[in-house]
């Protein structure tokens, strides 16, 4: 772990919103008014209200209904899924580290600062199996350090089982190197498992066309196969890529979706910590 992420992390405070009350102590304000001992604020009766938040001297000096709102605070819950199909093993030679490894760091930097925080979270690759309970132990904490630093490759990601508004906040970490059909259908079925949902693209700086023109090309599904490259090969390959990643950013505003893209250039480190302060 790089000594200055880790640093960042440690100040580092996810703004989460939690949907239900809960008897554990935590960070952030409940979505919907409670009871709690802060003072929030008025708003006026409505039938079916709790009558003992009424303020009665308020009504007894202007004859009007008012409830007394107060804040609740509670930890809140979080789904990290991390995508390990064989694209995200590319690396080249403009990167830093290949795009498994940025997007191990940014499933890291969440689990430390949800655990830290107190929060709930759940961690799980994307290869079909259930997902475990949220915790915010410390066990479940390096359980889940443990799958994320030795990730198997799977050849055919696929989303687990999940049940609608389960969490509060769900983070995809993913190249979405798939066809349109499937990442679309991930996109849509997690933006209903959770209350709010991210989604976290890593990219090589050789897919946005960046450095000098390679004379082969990896297959993305299966790196260890290479092929020779020609120049009107590769500027095929530039504007297919330009496609899809626009039919990404459109479905993504369309469904009201954050998206974020990480590229593994040279100075991922700073743009990993800059994803992780916006989140």
């Amino acid at each position: 772990m790089d000594p200055s992420l880790l640093a960042q992390l440690k100040q580092l405070e996810l703004r989460l919103k939690p949907s239900r009350a809960s008897s554990m102590l935590g960070r952030h304000e409940l979505r919907h008014r409670g009871r709690s001992l802060e003072f929030a604020g008025y708003r006026e009766y409505r039938p079916g209200d709790d009558l003992r938040e009424l303020d009665w001297k308020l009504l007894g000096r202007t004859q009007r209904h008012y409830i007394k709102q107060r804040d609740t605070h509670s930890p809140a819950t979080a789904l990290v899924l991390l995508d390990t199909s064989p694209s995200m093993q590319l690396q080249s030679p403009d990167a830093e580290f290949s795009k498994l490894r940025a997007a191990q760091l940014l499933a890291f930097g969440l689990l430390f600062t949800l655990q830290r925080q107190g929060d709930r979270f759940s961690f799980q690759l994307l290869d079909g199996a259930p997902v475990p309970p949220p915790r915010s132990t410390r066990r479940a904490f390096l359980h889940a350090l443990e799958r994320l630093e030795n990730p198997s490759p799977n050849e055919v990601p696929q989303l687990p089982t999940l049940q609608p508004l389960s969490f509060d906040h769900v983070y995809l970490i993913s190249d979405l190197l798939r066809p349109p059909a499937q990442w679309e259908s991930w996109l849509s079925t997690l933006r209903l498992v959770g209350r709010e949902c991210q989604c976290l693209r890593v990219l090589d700086p050789l897919e946005l066309g960046e450095g000098e023109n390679p004379d082969y090309l990896q297959h993305l599904e299966s790196p260890e196969q290479k092929r020779q490259m020609q120049s009107a090969d590769w500027s095929r390959y530039l504007e297919n890529f330009e496609s899809h990643r626009k039919q990404i950013h459109q479905f993504c505003r369309q469904q009201n979706l954050p998206l974020h893209e990480c590229v593994t250039r040279k100075s991922a480190l700073n743009e990993i910590q800059k994803i992780l302060l916006r989140l």
